[in-house]
């Protein structure tokens, strides 16, 4: 486990730190505190190199991720698994608390995606059917906006594909592009990861293969489709020498994680 994996710990710690509701000066105050000290070590995408950056000359939420080069990425959904796992049966609440944490390093579309995603993850971990939760998070999609387009896009697509893999060809022709510039944008990460995994009906082994086959979108696609499928279908999804892999975190990006088990946090988040 890597970066979308480290940072959804680091919130999700930061949850842990709070001992009750999380508020914006929780997820503030522990940027400044765990990641501002040791900037120059961590490693990070764009959007919150640029929240680094902005916080360390005083630059505050919202200011932080609005006035950001990459606001509209999907840096801040991975961090929403967390928030919908702490959230678990609570749609509104997650996304809340979703847009509170998306803020230090995303605006706009890239808020709207971390409250779907945030959302979606709270229905699914409490057994809500796929398509029931993914209709109640696409409603974080404003009308006009770039994540509303995508969405719609992407349904189209999954409307016509006769198969998953005519699904990839008609997602990669019609709203992923082929330029590589940006392979991170929300309003096409998202979308595209509600279809996938509605089309694998839930299944976690094919729809991360599938997202995997998109190059472009390969660094999130998969890890996004994953959370969402994982949590239709539970751990027991993987193997047990998988979840011995994939358990415990390595500190690659955020060395301060480094050690910290996957499957003790998701029981903390929900006690």
């Amino acid at each position: 486990p890597t970066d979308d994996t480290e940072y959804a710990v680091f919130t999700a710690q930061t949850i842990l730190a709070a001992q009750g509701e999380p508020t914006l000066e929780h997820f503030v105050q522990a940027w400044e505190r765990e990641i501002l000290p040791i900037s120059e070590q961590v490693l990070t995408g764009f959007s919150e190199r640029s929240a680094i950056d902005n916080l360390r000359r005083g630059v505050q939420p919202a200011a932080s991720g609005n006035d950001n080069p990459q606001h509209y990425d999907d840096s801040a959904c991975p961090r929403a698994v967390a928030i919908g796992i702490f959230c678990v049966g609570q749609p509104e609440r997650a996304a809340a608390v979703a847009s509170l944490d998306a803020q230090i390093t995303n605006g706009e579309d890239g808020i709207y995606a971390a409250q779907a995603m945030a959302a979606a993850v709270a229905q699914l971990c409490s057994g809500v059917e796929l398509s029931s939760a993914l209709q109640v998070a696409r409603q974080y999609f404003p009308a006009q906006s770039w994540m509303a387009h995508g969405d719609g896009v992407a349904r189209r697509c999954l409307a016509e594909a006769s198969s998953p893999q005519d699904l990839l060809l008609l997602l990669t022709t019609r709203l992923i592009n082929t330029v590589y510039s940006y392979g991170n944008a929300a309003p096409e990460t998202i979308p595209a990861a509600f279809v996938i995994a509605e089309a694998c009906q839930g299944d976690l082994q094919q729809g991360v293969l599938l997202a995997n086959a998109i190059a472009k979108s390969a660094d999130s696609l998969p890890a996004l489709v994953g959370a969402l499928c994982g949590a239709v279908q539970g751990k027991e999804a993987l193997s047990t020498a998988w979840q011995a892999q994939l358990n415990r975190c390595r500190g690659l990006c955020l060395p301060f994680v480094a050690g910290a088990k996957l499957n003790e946090i998701a029981e903390r988040l929900v006690l």
